[in-house]
């Protein structure tokens, strides 16, 4: 399986997946751990030789559990604003004028 180390360090966490989803977020997908921080990734493929390098990915762009985006510029998601809830209008009710003009 592959895995990522994190700045050089000693410690592999494997990764189901690692996907860039624009040109400055990173989607990672990990099996068990999860690092506490970020920073230079380092990608290692199933036979452990080290296949790519990736600085910069020190900010969490959005955290869905074992799914963490990351982003290299420090950008981080902003949901959406929820829209305000309307009330439907009122029905219209044409006032006696209007009811003996349209007759």
């Amino acid at each position: 399986m592959e895995s990522i180390t994190i700045n050089n360090g000693n410690r592999h966490y494997e990764i189901g997946s690692i996907t860039p989803m624009s040109p400055h977020i990173l989607e990672v997908v990990f099996v068990d751990d999860i690092p506490k921080s970020y920073g230079d990734i380092q990608v290692y493929t199933t036979g452990g030789s080290q296949c790519s390098d990736l600085p910069g990915y020190e900010t969490v762009y959005q955290d869905k559990g074992q799914t963490v985006y990351l982003s290299n510029d420090g950008s981080v998601y902003v949901p959406p604003e929820e829209p305000e809830e309307t009330q439907p209008p009122e029905p219209y009710t044409p006032t006696p004028e209007e009811m003996l003009a349209s007759a």
